[in-house]
């Protein structure tokens, strides 16, 4: 089963509020950064809680929290012609099976922290290493 709007609903009641649209455009933009040859069958979990992540990042951008954001940038992407914009705060390869220098902007989340165990976790079980 793929990540969708409603895995992550489920999963993560906090963001049933959110444009469906938009939790859309944050899943699209975990599935770019992510490999699926890395993560094998465990793919979904990763991208949802990566997709997580970009949601609290930019919530917390938008709420204007102090310090809680390190803005490297804007992505734009577009979701069934409309265009969203969403801050990130990584510089790509998050996505590395590895340990890297992007490991510092997943911290800030509670969602992020999961990403980095649930990595090091799939790299434990499948054995992939880049």
């Amino acid at each position: 089963m793929a990540a969708t709007p409603a895995t992550i609903i489920v999963k993560f009641p906090k963001f049933a509020s959110e444009d469906v649209d938009w939790v859309t455009a944050m899943i699209a933009m975990a599935t770019e950064v992510l490999n699926s040859e890395q993560f094998g069958t465990l793919i979904d979990t990763a991208t949802e809680l990566l997709a997580c992540h970009f949601m609290q990042m930019e919530n917390l951008s938008r709420d204007g929290a102090s310090g809680a954001v390190v803005s490297r940038g804007k992505t734009e992407t577009k979701v069934d012609g409309s265009s969203v914009s969403v801050d990130l705060s990584f510089a790509g390869g998050v996505a590395s099976a590895r340990k890297n220098s992007t490991d510092e902007s997943l911290t800030q989340t509670v969602y992020g922290r999961s990403f980095i165990t649930f990595r090091e976790s799939a790299i434990n079980l499948l054995g992939v290493v880049v």
